[in-house]
């Protein structure tokens, strides 16, 4: 059986899973596990997104993190220090962040300890897929910069979600159902963008 023991003296090491929306909306609350090391709040980081590889570094960015946030019921309780096995909301890194990514040392801290070499962890997989498409669009055309707005944030608040534009110019959203979807054209059109919308549902094909 295999155990995972949690280093809290070693280098920092977070995989984040989901992305909460803070109370403005503007935003995300980065949530994932402490697997190695402690984290502060101001400290910097290093984000390296599902992409990123040993070859291709692109899919990286440097970052300062804000509050630290432990969900406990119905509150949030900020905290200035937390160390591994824990989990934790993190403020003010989620700009890079689609679904998932793996947080560690800033460059600098790494080559003080002797790690020249960052590894992600692989991105969730979940054993289903999109069933119905929606094409959707701005009652106003002149509020197309808010709907793709509001589409890049449900594309990072929902994992199952995927967002994309057709050849025809159409900007759909693929769901894995019905009451799935409905909850997303709710955040989009009341959380995320505050904006008209006329939409045509389908089954994907």
């Amino acid at each position: 059986m295999f155990v995972f023991v949690f280093h809290i003296q070693g280098p920092l090491v977070i995989h984040s899973t989901k992305l909460y929306p803070t109370p403005d909306a503007k935003s995300f609350y980065v949530f994932g596990r402490i697997m190695s090391g402690t984290i502060n709040s101001n400290q910097q980081v290093r984000v390296l997104g599902e992409n990123y590889s040993m070859e291709d570094e692109e899919d990286s960015k440097m970052a300062f993190v804000g509050r630290l946030l432990v969900s406990v019921a119905r509150y949030n309780i900020s905290v200035k220090r937390i160390s591994a096995g824990n989990w934790i909301m993190i403020e003010n890194i989620d700009a890079s962040i689609s679904k998932t990514s793996t947080i560690v040392d800033c460059d600098q801290q790494v080559r003080q300890i002797g790690i020249s070499q960052a590894y992600i962890f692989r991105p969730l997989n979940f054993n289903t897929c999109s069933v119905i498409k929606i094409a959707v669009e701005p009652v106003n055309p002149s509020e197309l910069p808010k709907m793709l707005d509001g589409l890049r944030k449900v594309n990072k608040s929902y994992p199952l979600l995927t967002t994309r534009v057709e050849e025809s110019g159409e900007h759909v959203v693929l769901g894995t159902g019905e009451l799935y979807l409905d909850c997303v054209m709710h955040d989009l059109r009341r959380l995320y963008s505050e904006i008209g919308y006329f939409w045509d549902v389908s089954p994907r094909h």
